[in-house]
């Protein structure tokens, strides 16, 4: 860490990380450690439930329609509990391996092979947010701007409305060298996903008398209850930005990371579980003389009143200012891959050493634009998009490489039965979600007219 404590981009001696992993000294992860960031508990907590908490927040109440009150409190449950261990493992194995980003305990544990995954799986299922807050922005903001008549259908197309924001939001924000200068940004993240929370709660209270509880679904188990997880897991996940959110915290103990990562959990379950339940209350209630914007998977969308429409709009911003924090790793990445796969050309490694920003800029538009123009596809819908890098990459990234690294070097963390326990457990699940996940929600998304 630099003297004045802020994340900054991994240096150039930083990125040639093969020698510092096996250089690493072997210590007790229990033990107490010497301050090293900037983030003290407080900090760490709001760093983790940032990261995670954000897009998937409206699609929970689909979610809970479609396998239940009770099956989707569980679900939403064991997503927590699940991701939640895949996180202490990352900590633990990383408090041992000294890793510097995700993929360095990929390399620790089983050298350059599982680097290699480890690199692939990151940039898959951090495309997934990238391609998905692009699609977000402009549905939020064009759901209301498509009913201003005296505007062009230019001006009022998601497309347009989503490359203003990404031009005049993301982009500023991507190009900032320092991740800690986000942290203003991630405060106000913060309050409108509260705002949207109260929201929720507010047009389900004042529909009470509308609802019929007798149509309520409890418990509906059955095949796409994967898909359901899948897109519950996304929503806790947290694990591309963790290893830097660890690396921050000044006292960086296990049993400090433990803590974080449990009251972190914790608050996005019980803000996931709000949304869901008082979601689905009134989901019939609105969709049934829906407004022409409204979608079953964006619960903003459903009330045409004022609030919800500052609502959709600070939601739409929040989206726009979280961006960064997923291009902030994925660039790390996108250089460590460069320096890999170029380190024998010494002419090309000198002069892209001489240009740091400009590498830093063509990057941030790469990185930007590439997902946008995916976001761009005709008929691809959210759902499609977090399932499908869900099952792929996130059971990899959440629930497979953690618990493999975790029990590779078991002799040296020695864990207890209950983190054996959840390890295979997430393994198991993993697994699940990779092969039968995968395989069912693409025979059923190409029998669909709309992927």
């Amino acid at each position: 860490m630099s003297s004045n404590h802020e994340l900054k981009e991994v240096s150039q001696t930083q990125m040639s990380h093969t020698t510092d992993i096996k250089k690493s000294s072997i210590v007790d992860p229990e033990s107490s450690q010497q301050p090293t960031g900037s983030s003290g508990m407080s900090a760490t907590i709001f760093n983790i439930v940032n990261s995670a908490v954000g897009a998937g927040t409206v699609a929970i109440p689909l979610r809970m329609k479609q396998c239940g009150l009770v099956l989707g409190t569980l679900l939403t449950i064991f997503a927590a509990i699940s991701t939640g261990a895949a996180l202490h493992f990352l900590g633990r194995v990383g408090s041992i391996s000294k890793a510097k980003k995700y993929s360095d305990l990929g390399f620790y544990t089983y050298g350059r092979k599982g680097e290699m995954i480890t690199v692939a799986a990151f940039l898959l299922l951090i495309m997934a947010p990238l391609i998905a807050y692009h699609k977000i922005v402009g549905n939020y903001l064009n759901a209301d701007l498509s009913n201003v008549e005296s505007l062009p259908s230019l001006l009022t197309s998601s497309e347009f409305t989503s490359l203003v924001i990404a031009m005049g939001v993301i982009l500023p924000l991507s190009l900032l060298k320092n991740i800690g200068h986000l942290a203003k940004a991630s405060l106000v993240c913060l309050v409108f996903i509260l705002y949207a929370v109260i929201l929720v709660v507010y047009q389900c209270v004042a529909n009470i008398s509308k609802i019929d509880f007798s149509k309520l679904v409890l418990f509906d188990l059955k095949l796409s209850i994967l898909s359901d997880l899948s897109v519950m897991v996304m929503a806790f996940v947290s694990h591309t930005t963790i290893i830097d959110i660890f690396n921050d915290m000044k006292v960086p103990t296990v049993k400090n990371k433990l803590f974080a990562v449990s009251i972190s959990n914790f608050i996005a379950t019980i803000l996931y579980l709000i949304v869901g339940i008082f979601g689905y209350l009134s989901m019939d209630v609105y969709l049934k003389d829906k407004t022409p914007f409204a979608t079953a998977d964006n619960v903003l969308t459903w009330n045409p009143e004022i609030a919800f429409l500052v609502g959709r709009i600070a939601f739409a911003f929040m989206i726009a200012m979280t961006y960064p924090l997923f291009l902030f790793p994925t660039r790390q990445l996108a250089d460590w891959i460069i320096r890999e796969t170029c380190s024998s050309n010494t002419k090309f490694i000198k002069s892209y050493n001489s240009k740091p920003d400009l590498v830093r800029i063509i990057m941030t538009f790469v990185f930007i634009f590439f997902p946008y123009a995916i976001s761009c596809i005709p008929g691809l819908s959210l759902d499609f998009v977090f399932s499908i890098f869900g099952f792929t990459a996130g059971s990899l990234l959440v629930y497979i490489l953690p618990s493999l690294f975790f029990m590779k070097i078991k002799q040296q963390i020695k864990p207890t039965f209950g983190e054996k326990m959840l390890a295979y457990m997430n393994l198991g699940v993993g697994f699940i979600l990779l092969v039968v996940g995968t395989t069912y929600y693409l025979i059923n998304a190409f029998n669909s007219p709309q992927v």
